[in-house]
């Protein structure tokens, strides 16, 4: 069995310019693999899932309940995934790794996806234990991590899977633990570039050492109800000012008058705003539950947003 040569001679040896870059380390016919490096690097955010002192939980139980244990989390945090456009790159036993891309310059909905993944697999929680209890197999915790950069791809012959690499997985693995038990941190250039993203809220809990002076913060995010209130209020608003001034007086004149309620009460309540549309426009009232739609833009990719406009 022998390996081939590497050449070290750069200087007179350039790598040709192909669509990937191929490491073939030739062993036995049989052990041969071929992994391929995508060229150019993608911008993505990448994101774990990883459940808290596993290896303990697990070695109590039996082979079909760490099946059915592992099972339980893995797939519906995959489903959570693939819900929000994300890929599954593999998992780790008892973690997820995950990324997303499409990133562009004017279209930061990519942003949008990554923390509502995050959120959506934090407030899943109950649901997985309680899936859990009725299979009669212990409680379980997990943590989220997620952040921003280049990645690049990778594919391998004997496998029908991919693989990701870079920095943006580096640092979402050291943070993970970062996070207090079922919740969600981000790095520092995710957070960067959401920001500025309504509905969330971020709050820097730890810098992580980089190196010699060099720090790289940490945050927390959940999610900011008084923000959702004010995005939806504001989509009402337009919404009925388009129809003309007379109408957003009236429908708000009519939700304080039979409920008691301010127009901003409607993401609350939306019941309020259902009855009262259709009240003033009887089956007309969808078309205007649609241009609220419209008018919310990219937060209507958000889950609190939707069910709000579920109930409409």
């Amino acid at each position: 069995m022998g390996i081939t040569p590497i050449n070290t001679d750069y200087e007179s040896h350039e790598i040709p310019k192909t669509e990937t870059y191929t490491a073939n380390l030739e062993f036995e016919p049989d052990t041969e693999e071929t992994i391929s490096f995508v060229e150019s690097p993608s911008e993505c955010c990448v994101g774990i899932v990883d459940i808290i002192g596993s290896t303990k939980i697990a070695a109590k139980l039996s082979y079909s309940q760490v099946g059915k244990y592992y099972g339980t989390f893995l797939n519906t945090m995959s489903i959570i995934v693939k819900r929000f456009g994300g890929v599954v790159v593999k998992n780790g036993g008892d973690s997820l790794l995950y990324y997303f891309q499409g990133i562009s310059t004017d279209d930061k909905s990519v942003f949008f996806k990554c923390l509502e993944c995050s959120l959506t697999m934090v407030e899943t929680h109950s649901a997985i234990n309680t899936k859990l209890r009725q299979e009669k197999l212990p409680q379980l915790d997990y943590r989220v991590s997620a952040d921003y950069g280049k990645v690049t791809l990778a594919t391998s012959s004997n496998s029908t899977y991919h693989d990701i690499f870079g920095s943006p997985v580096n640092f979402c693995s050291k943070i993970n633990s970062k996070a207090a038990p079922n919740t969600a941190v981000i790095g520092g250039d995710l957070h960067q570039m959401s920001k500025g993203l309504n509905g969330y809220e971020f709050q820097e809990v730890q810098s992580y050492s980089v190196g010699f002076k060099h720090q790289y913060p940490i945050f927390t995010v959940s999610r900011n109800e008084a923000q959702y209130a004010r995005v939806v209020q504001a989509a009402i608003e337009k919404t009925l000012l388009d129809m003309g001034k007379p109408v957003l007086d009236t429908v708000s004149t009519r939700i304080f008058m039979q409920y008691g309620c301010l127009l901003a009460g409607c993401y609350a309540r939306p019941s309020m705003l259902k009855s009262v549309l259709s009240e003033m426009f009887g089956n007309s009232h969808a078309d205007i539950i649609t241009s609220i739609k419209m008018n919310l833009g990219e937060q209507v990719r958000q889950q609190p947003i939707q069910k709000f406009l579920s109930k409409l």
